[in-house]
């Protein structure tokens, strides 16, 4: 393994100007894997891990990288220091520098808890910005350099032979792979020197595609590179195949890590998802979505329906490690966590999820015609060439609405724009959903398990299970995923996947539990500018509640 493998490690931003004081983002202190905001129950950084400062004017315009072991407390005139208050600091060991990105080694004997981490410059020391030091939180590594999608993680096909799994570079049940990352604790020698090999002293947990592993042969530091770990497993014969099989770490029965994905095939071909009903976008190109939802909502007002519209139209990269949150759905009968920072539980969380290549302009809006009316669904601010609209509702407004759906399909118009052109989709209703055990769910304790039932729905299809959190005044949103065969009637969502909602500290409703059916394949429209275009009609209900 060579420094150029990490790409998550070395991000190069603009200049800074000479003699400018450093100035650390607030809340700009992360793990250097899984870049998770600190306000989530797992944004905390361990001891001995490799953590990214974000910022500016932190160091030289063009990015410099340690150049040897032992790592020096200073690099390019560049240091860092952790501190409990401002007073007992100790330093880090930056492993690159740069204007806008500091990455480092975070000292083992840093104070735990609250901390404060202040950058010096060429002599002009910077603000102090807090975060969290803990015993042990591991993140994975990944493709996309961001803390989502594949992991970078290696198959062992011989000692000479270790591909970086990928949709082409599957990995077979029962083979062994290396999950790379950081965060497992303290290192056995010195932070700055070539760490010592060996099983760290921290209880370790990996589910692959929501089995167990039991078979772990290593989990402790890379020997070549400071802060950087290696977990080494067997993947369990009963592991699901599937391109986005969700692979999780857990230490010390606390701090469970980002989710992160690898490709599984029974033979070590490509990967496939059959079951899901957008995986014709793993592909990428430009893709279209038009989604179609109705929910039913309980609050702490009477329960009600909402009918929205929302489309994505975007230009998603293709290539052995394509990702992209919308469409890339764990296989059935697993789960997959998710951590943004700032949110807002309306259509445009959509666009929030669908993270993936350029925007593509489909025009000012599309037009919706219901059996009975017909609404107009505009860009959404903050979105790009994303659109939604509030369709229809049986709440109480001002002025007053009604449901939209209802009686068959419904007809989607785009008058086109300049990448995308005009189309026209027929998208029918899937039976709905009836959540039977909905009204137990006023409270939910995080890192619990919990089984949701239901009935109804396409029985052909699948049943989405999506809760979601928000916490601290920064509005840090964590949350899970889970897919179900809706002809199953239940489903079980384990304690490492509902661990990543936060809580944000009061007794009002604070997240979200959802319910969503979804047909067995989507309905398939084209348009001048487009690879794929999809039209998908979701039905279920929603839950809001107390997260403890």
């Amino acid at each position: 393994m060579r420094w150029i493998f990490l790409p998550a490690l070395f991000l190069f931003m603009t200049g800074s100007p000479l003699g400018a004081r450093p100035f650390v983002f607030h809340r700009g202190v992360v793990n250097g894997a899984s870049f998770l905001p600190q306000a989530l129950p797992n944004g905390s950084i361990a001891r001995g891990s490799i953590f990214s400062i974000f910022g500016r004017e932190l160091g030289p315009a063009a990015g410099v990288s340690a150049p040897a072991l032992p790592l020096g407390a200073t690099l390019a005139g560049v240091s860092v220091e952790v501190c409990e208050g401002t007073t007992h600091c100790v330093p880090a060991f930056p492993l690159f520098v740069s204007a806008g990105q500091v990455n480092a080694v975070m000292n083992s004997s840093a104070p735990l808890g609250a901390v404060n981490v202040r950058v010096t410059y060429n002599s002009e020391a910077g603000n102090y910005s807090p975060a969290r030091v803990t015993a042990s939180s591991f993140g994975i590594l990944t493709v996309s350099s961001g803390g989502f999608g594949p992991a970078i993680v290696t198959n062992f096909v011989s000692q000479t032979d270790q591909p970086v799994n990928s949709a082409t570079a599957t990995a077979r049940p029962g083979q062994v792979i290396t999950i790379w990352g950081t965060g497992l604790g303290a290192a056995l020698n010195a932070d700055n020197a070539a760490p010592q090999a060996g099983d760290l002293p921290v209880e370790v947990e990996i589910w692959i595609g929501g089995v167990t592993v039991s078979n772990r042969l290593y989990s402790g530091r890379s020997p070549q590179f400071p802060g950087l770990d290696q977990i080494v497993v067997e993947i369990p014969s009963t592991a699901p195949a599937g391109c986005y099989v969700p692979v999780v770490v857990r230490t010390a029965r606390q701090v469970v890590s980002n989710s992160s994905t690898i490709a599984i095939s029974a033979d070590g071909r490509p990967c496939d998802d059959p079951a899901n009903p957008l995986g014709a976008a793993r592909d990428g190109g430009k893709v279209g979505l038009v989604l179609l939802n109705r929910f039913g909502s309980v609050l702490n007002i009477p329960p009600f329906t909402t009918d929205l519209v929302a489309g994505v139209f975007q230009n998603e990269p293709a290539g052995p490690w394509h990702f992209n949150r919308m469409y890339s759905l764990p296989p059935v009968g697993t789960c997959t966590t998710y951590g943004l920072q700032g949110f807002d539980l309306t259509t445009d969380l959509m666009a929030r999820l669908a993270t993936g290549g350029a925007r593509l302009n489909a025009g000012p809006g599309l037009r919706v015609t219901g059996p009975a009316s017909s609404a107009q669904a505009v860009t959404l601010p903050r979105a790009g060439n994303h659109y939604g609209a509030l369709l229809g509702t049986d709440l109480r407004l001002d002025p007053m609405l009604t449901l939209f759906f209802g009686g068959g399909s419904s007809r989607v118009n785009g008058t086109g724009g300049g990448d995308v052109g005009a189309f026209q989709v027929e998208i029918p209703p899937v039976p709905a959903l009836n959540w039977s055990n909905r009204e137990s769910f006023a409270r939910l304790t995080r890192g619990s398990a919990f089984e949701v039932t239901w009935s109804g729905g396409d029985p052909a299809g699948l049943t989405l299970a999506l809760g979601f959190g928000r916490g601290g005044p920064d509005r840090a949103m964590g949350g899970f995923a889970c897919v179900a065969r809706t002809s199953s009637g239940r489903f079980s969502v384990p304690g490492w996947a509902s661990a990543s909602l936060p809580d944000d500290g009061t007794a009002q409703p604070d997240g979200l539990l959802s319910l969503f059916a979804l047909p067995a394949s989507a309905t398939i429209f084209t348009a001048t500018g487009l690879d794929l275009g999809f039209g998908l009609f979701a039905q279920g209900q929603t839950r809001w509640l107390d997260i403890r």
